[in-house]
């Protein structure tokens, strides 16, 4: 339908605008934790993952979405720029292996990060851990080692 010469705007596009304006809201460091606690209700893994790497978030909402976390969340929320470390460290101690797993394998993952998870004893997060191109030679040198104690190499 078009109004005034233009196409109205569907449906669709109102709510992506509406989901995008909730993310920059989430992903705002002025954002008060009883807006980021409103926004945590949402269900768009964009908004969740911005809810959750905001320091401004109540650290029990935080915890919270980390453990629901799935691995779409998971790779927005270490996406987000100003994702503090103890907060990326979390998904690498996550409780789901494949949580774990996509922490390992994220590009962008801090090699402080990538050294932890090389202890892993999960083979699949150390696999992870060795294709990704950003892990220090102390991350390899300690996935090396785990491997070799979690009896890989035997037959």
């Amino acid at each position: 339908e078009r109004i005034g010469g233009r196409m109205a705007p569907t449906r669709k596009s109102r709510f992506d605008a509406f989901a995008n304006t909730c993310r920059e809201t989430a992903a705002k460091g002025s954002t008060s934790p009883e807006q980021l606690a409103r926004l945590a209700e949402r269900s768009q893994p964009e908004i969740l993952a911005a809810v959750i790497a905001n320091p401004a978030t109540p650290v029990e909402i935080a915890r919270r979405l980390i453990e629901e976390a799935d691995c779409v969340i998971t790779e927005l929320t270490l996406s987000e720029k100003s994702l503090p470390f103890q907060i990326a460290l979390k998904f690498a101690e996550h409780t789901s292996v494949s949580v774990r797993e996509t922490t390992a394998r994220f590009s962008g993952a801090p090699p402080e990060l990538l050294t932890f998870l090389s202890r892993d004893s999960d083979l699949d997060v150390r696999l992870g851990v060795a294709g990704n191109s950003s892990a220090s030679d102390s991350a390899l040198i300690e996935l090396a080692q785990a491997t070799y104690d979690f009896g890989a190499f035997e037959n």
